[in-house]
């Protein structure tokens, strides 16, 4: 799935969507969730802010929501539509400070839609485009997303599709993981699982090339040790300033024998972690997030050397 690309409502950027359901301005979902500009948008769905007029007729705190909603027309709508309910369900189950709540998920005529906290700030993808983060505040970025995919991970879902775009930095200085679209069932590895994410996910084009682990484009099923590899990549992008591999899939970087050099501020202990992180194959990366994270945490400087 390609990152979402902000634009704002009435855009030049709006015209060039091909294949794409219009909506009338300010429509109200379900007669309650009254859409208004656009957030961002992807490649089988558009995020609008919104108000959530009940919450205004109870004099809530909070009104305003954001409403993720399939406007991908022609023959795999079919199949964004499941995978947008699928999220939804998923995300539900997943009660973390890191990942973004989901509240709600329903279908107005041919609107198929879910319900998320609106999150004020931008995505990391969007951070790096402006600036390189520093040093320092990198473990601050990684040790988050880890904690939130080992969460996912306990109950046996994959995030699948983690790149810098699925990363949210909020302007409370908060780190929130999104976009569990792609996100696959762990259980479907062992094939106990009737769960076709894969089979729509072919049909859909998901994936981002680049990010993804050597199994999945490779045409196995992902594990949690998919999602450290992508993690690593966000990792030594981060360290780096650059892609491990230039930009190139696994499959490329593999065919070519391509290694990543080791970034010039990275310690041994924490280069030995990132390299098997790296590695094409799952059996060789650290099998926890959590794991791969501890070693950016501030080290003594014995464990520098070693």
């Amino acid at each position: 799935m390609a990152d979402p690309t902000p634009v704002s409502a009435g855009s030049p950027d709006e015209a060039r969507q091909p294949d794409r359901l219009t909506i009338p301005p300010n429509y109200a979902l379900r007669r309650r969730y009254k859409l208004g500009a656009i957030i961002a948008r992807g490649g089988m769905s558009t995020v609008y802010r919104a108000t959530d007029t009940l919450r205004v007729r109870a004099r809530a705190a909070e009104c305003d929501v954001a409403v993720k909603l399939v406007d991908l027309i022609g023959p795999t709508r079919p199949d964004a539509i499941e995978l947008i309910h699928r999220e939804a369900r998923r995300m539900r189950e997943l009660a973390h400070p890191n990942i973004v709540r989901v509240f709600d998920s329903d279908v107005d005529g041919p609107y198929h839609f879910i319900v998320m906290e609106l999150l004020e700030g931008q995505t990391l993808a969007q951070r790096l485009r402006r600036e390189s983060i520093v040093g320092t505040d990198i473990p601050g970025i990684i040790a988050p997303v880890a904690d939130a995919l080992d969460c996912a991970h306990a109950q046996g879902i994959v995030h699948g599709d983690l790149k810098p775009g699925n990363i949210f930095l909020t302007t409370k200085r908060e780190v929130k993981l999104l976009d569990f679209g792609l996100a696959f069932a762990a259980r479907a590895v062992t094939g106990d699982d009737d769960d076709p994410t894969i089979v729509y996910l072919a049909r859909v084009g998901g994936l981002t090339p680049s990010f993804a682990a050597y199994e999945m484009l490779a045409g196995d099923p992902p594990s949690a040790a998919s999602d450290v590899f992508a993690l690593a990549v966000i990792a030594y992008i981060l360290h780096a300033g650059r892609h491990p591999f230039d930009r190139r899939s696994a499959l490329e970087a593999k065919a070519l024998g391509l290694q990543p050099a080791r970034p010039v501020h990275l310690d041994r202990r924490a280069w030995r972690v990132m390299s098997a992180a790296l590695s094409f194959s799952p059996a060789e990366r650290p099998q926890r997030a959590g794991e791969f994270a501890e070693a950016f945490r501030p080290s003594r400087w014995w464990q520098r050397l070693r």
